[in-house]
Parts: C-alpha cells; sequence; structure tokens
C-alpha cells in the first residue's frame, strides 16, 4: 500500500466526527505498524495485548488459531496502540451493537470509499501488512527488501555494499524473525518471499 495513500486515509478518517471512521483509521494503523491481518487489528484488545515489558501478544482473529508474540515494537505501533485503546477502552475495536461480520463490511465500504482498493491506488489494506514486513527488513538487515529493486543482481550489490558478506545471513535471520511476527509457522517462507521478494 503506498504510503501516501495510507498516510492520506488515515488523516482524513482520524478527523471524521464519525466514530466508525476513526475505528477504521485505528484499525488501519495497527495492521501497517504492527504488521497485523484485519481479522485480528478489528480484534485487537489494547489492555489485553500489550504486556508489561512493552511486548504485544496477539491472540484474537488470528490464523488457526496461532497466538504470537511481537517482540519489537516501534514508537508507531505503540502510538497505533494508544490510539486504539483512546477509541475501544477495554474493549476491541468492533462497535457495540455491530456483528463481527456487519463491523468487517462495514470497514471494507469506508476503505473502498477512500481509495484503498486494488483498482484505485494498486492495494488493499492487506498491502500494510506487506508495508511493515519491509520495513521490518530493513531495521533488521540494514538494508532495502528484494522487492524494493528491480532485478536480484541489483538487490544483492546493494546488500553487498551496506552488509558485506554477512548479509545473506541477516537476510535469513530478518525472514525468520518477520514469519514469526506476522504469525507464519516455520517452513512458510513462500509467504514471506511474497512480503519481501525472493533473493
Amino acid at each position: 500500500l503506498p504510503q501516501e495513500v495510507y498516510s492520506r486515509v488515515v488523516a482524513e478518517l482520524k478527523k471524521s466526527s464519525k466514530s466508525d471512521n476513526k475505528r477504521v483509521a485505528a484499525q488501519l494503523q495497527l495492521e501497517r505498524y504492527l504488521g497485523l491481518r484485519s481479522e485480528e487489528a478489528c480484534k485487537f484488545n489494547g489492555h489485553q495485548a500489550l504486556m508489561t515489558d512493552g511486548r504485544v501478544f496477539v491472540q484474537h482473529g488470528t490464523k488457526g488459531g496461532r497466538e504470537r508474540i511481537i517482540n519489537e515494537v516501534s514508537k508507531k505501533g505503540r502510538e497505533a496502540i494508544r490510539y486504539a485503546k483512546e477509541l475501544s477502552g477495554i474493549n476491541n475495536l468492533i462497535p457495540r451493537g455491530n456483528s463481527e461480520k456487519q463491523w468487517i463490511q462495514k470497514y471494507y465500504r469506508i476503505i473502498r470509499a477512500n481509495g484503498i482498493t486494488k483498482k484505485t491506488c494498486g492495494a488493499s489494506s492487506h498491502g500494510c501488512r506487506h508495508a511493515y514486513a519491509q520495513d521490518r527488513y530493513e531495521e533488521i538487515t540494514g538494508f532495502k527488501a528484494p522487492c524494493k529493486f528491480e532485478s536480484k543482481e541489483e538487490f544483492r550489490e546493494n546488500a553487498v555494499k551496506i552488509a558485506g558478506q554477512g548479509w545473506r545471513k541477516l537476510n535469513q535471520d530478518a525472514r525468520q524473525i518477520i514469519k514469526a511476527e506476522l504469525g507464519h509457522g516455520p517452513d512458510r517462507d513462500d509467504v514471506v518471499s511474497q512480503y519481501l521478494g525472493a533473493i
């Protein structure tokens, strides 16, 4: 999801007088800065998820009930949690009186109306997870993910320039960490390559 589209939509939704729009903004922020899936974001309860040591425990709405811990939360991630807690109190982001299904339909209606669609900007809200994974990759390795380059050769040249011959280990370590943070099993290299690109 292009950062400028994400930033514009979230800013506009936050300014809205409608509580639903603010909740959608909160959900998008959780997807972007914690790498949550839409279902995980709408079921996110900041009071339950935030651990005393600052890590985040993701348990509701996970695929296959696979709970996970996000060990390193960025400043923007902490801000996203704070905003979600402000809106939802001790609950999750699904408004009272809405079933999960009703809220998910409303969420998609609101983001589509604001231009987050494959047709309009080239990505769905799932693109927030891709952006999170690519940011984390760069944080961990010090170099940009393969998908940011025209070719694998160009990526490798850049990685070697920044990290020397140790780039392959950094790449492997980053992929393992990101797999765990996104809630994918250790054998799911294929999924992480969809987010980051292959080397």
